[in-house]
């Protein structure tokens, strides 16, 4: 063989052990630039508002928990406290708080009866 062949089977070799290399099956094929969130969940509360207290203080947590462990992207939107959070709050109709939706591939679901982890449980797998 000459010189030109071993360097190519040997760049080839090179590249095979880096691609596969700390990679699963799943990640080496995925699209590059894809995002791994499998839902959005947007919680609109408000400082104000004593039932967003209850929520906070009894609900949040797991649903903060489950969002992690399921790669779901959870943002808590709180009336007022930036301009981020009031479009979010005027983009999605939010008329009532706490309030919770999700947001899945430009589609959109109010989870009704609310944000409890079990009714955002149902309102995901409906999503998916």
């Amino acid at each position: 063989m000459d010189f030109i062949t071993i360097l190519i089977v040997v760049l080839v070799v090179i590249l095979v052990i880096y691609l596969f290399s700390n990679r699963t099956t799943e990640n080496f094929f995925k699209v590059s630039g894809s995002d791994d969130k499998k839902c959005q969940i947007k919680v609109f509360v408000s400082q104000s508002c004593p039932h967003c207290h209850t929520y906070m203080d009894n609900e949040h947590s797991k649903n903060v928990e489950f969002s992690k462990e399921n790669n779901h992207d959870l943002q808590l939107h709180i009336s007022g406290s930036g301009k981020e959070s009031d479009e979010a709050f005027e983009k999605y109709n939010v008329e009532y708080i706490p309030a919770c939706i999700i947001v899945k591939d430009e589609k959109v679901m109010k989870v009704e009866g609310g944000c409890t982890l079990e009714n955002i449980k149902k309102h995901v797998e409906k999503m998916n």
